[in-house]
């Protein structure tokens, strides 16, 4: 096994497996495979995380990984996902919008679908608690949010059917409504923390 398994694991979109490949090789159950370093086990794991919404098993992973890895192996690839994990757990938007700036600079290829991953499930997880927190929102407020620029909030709101009042540069927001699935109470206390953020956080 080498680096190719470890993309074979990411490409597959399977969250569970790779989550559970990661933690394995951390605990060594099994061996690291060749041509990958407990960084990239971390970097994956982390990723994969955040992208489930996982915030606080992110947070104590975050924290092993600062505990286990040497000083030369916390690189900036490294630091760079460390800080995306601080920003979106202290639901810092300013700090999450640049973290994940920098993180397009600094990651690797090999690690480019679970980053496309995360910001598109992070887009989505915000757009739905904005969804379900307002019945009408300012579209600053909502690009500092989703990290976008004014105009591709705009055009983004516009697509999931919001409607948009240009002379208040108001958003009045649609609810989807899916199919119901079972969520855990840790993510139903994620989320209520989320909404109640928000409520305080904005200014309609």
């Amino acid at each position: 096994m080498g680096a190719d398994s470890l993309q074979t694991y990411i490409s597959s979109a399977e969250g569970a497996s790779l989550v559970a490949f990661c933690e394995d090789c951390e605990l060594q159950a099994i061996p690291i495979p060749e041509e990958v370093t407990m960084a990239d086990i971390y970097i994956c794991l982390l990723l994969q995380l955040l992208a489930e919404n996982k915030i606080t098993r992110a947070e104590i992973a975050a924290q092993r990984a600062t505990r286990g890895l040497s000083a030369h192996q916390v690189t900036a690839e490294v630091t760079a996902v460390l800080q995306l994990v601080k920003a979106i757990a202290s639901r810092d938007y300013a700090a999450i919008n640049a973290a994940f700036s920098t993180l397009s600079t600094q990651l690797r290829p090999v690690f480019s679908e679970l980053e496309r991953r995360l910001c598109v499930r992070y887009r989505q997880q915000q757009l739905a608690l904005i969804a379900e927190a307002y019945v009408q929102v300012r579209v600053p407020n909502t690009a500092v949010l989703l990290g976008t620029s004014v105009e591709e909030n705009k055009q983004v709101a516009q697509t999931l059917g919001w409607t948009y009042d240009a002379a208040t540069d108001i958003l009045f927001p649609v609810t989807a409504s899916p199919a119901v699935q079972p969520v855990a109470a840790s993510d139903i206390k994620e989320q209520l923390k989320q909404l109640s953020e928000y409520v305080v956080h904005l200014e309609i």
